[in-house]
Formats: structure tokens, C-alpha cells, sequence
């Protein structure tokens, strides 16, 4: 392959790269606030349960107690396991996406090198 065939086809690979990262900004920015806040979503969830046992007059020892062992609690939290899960493969995603830009960017500035020496 001659260096104007690498050189053309580290830009293709250059510009797809960076159009998959741009649309993916949306979704990126969903998924580090997924990612951020998860701790925080549980305890909500457990909170809105342990509410509820205290508001029936349990105490609370035995309000968390329960609402750990609620099915509603452990539908919420697996729900949030899947955001989570969803949110790492997104961003998972937009790594892979930004390693191939710099691999094709280093492609170009290496070539670059070669030219220049000539």
C-alpha cells in the first residue's frame, strides 16, 4: 500500500471516528450521569421503600430491614443495574470510538514524518 493510500484511509477512519463520537455525545453525557449518580439512585430507592415501612410504624432498623427484602426495592435496584450496565457499555462504546481517532490520527502524523524526510 503506498503512503497516499494510508494517508487517505487513516482520514476516513479519522472522520468516522470523530462523526461516531459526536453523535454519540447525547448519550454519553446520559451515561456519565447514570454512571455518576448511581449510588445515590439506590439510596433513593431504598429510601422511598424504608418510607413506607416507617410510615406503618416500624422502626427504622426494621424499616430498612423490610424494605431491603422488598420486591418492589428489588425490581428498582435490578432496573438501576441495567441503567448502570447500559450506561458502561455506552461509554465503553465512546472509549473504543476515541481510540480509534487517535490511532488514525497517529497513522497521519506518521506519515507526515515519513513525507517530510523525503
Amino acid at each position: 500500500m503506498t503512503s497516499s493510500d494510508t494517508v487517505r484511509q487513516a482520514q476516513i477512519q479519522l472522520q468516522k471516528a470523530a462523526k461516531a463520537i459526536a453523535e454519540m455525545a447525547g448519550e454519553l453525557a446520559l451515561a456519565e450521569q447514570i454512571l455518576e449518580y448511581n449510588h445515590d439512585r439506590c439510596k433513593q430507592a431504598l429510601a422511598r421503600r424504608v418510607v413506607e415501612y416507617l410510615d406503618r410504624g416500624d422502626s427504622a432498623a426494621a424499616a430498612e430491614f423490610r424494605a431491603r427484602a422488598d420486591d418492589l426495592y428489588r425490581v428498582e435496584i435490578e432496573a438501576l443495574g441495567l441503567q448502570y450496565q447500559d450506561a458502561m457499555t455506552v461509554r465503553k462504546t465512546g472509549d473504543a470510538q476515541k481510540v480509534l481517532w487517535e490511532s488514525a490520527r497517529s497513522i497521519l502524523s506518521m506519515e507526515k514524518a515519513k513525507v517530510s524526510m523525503l
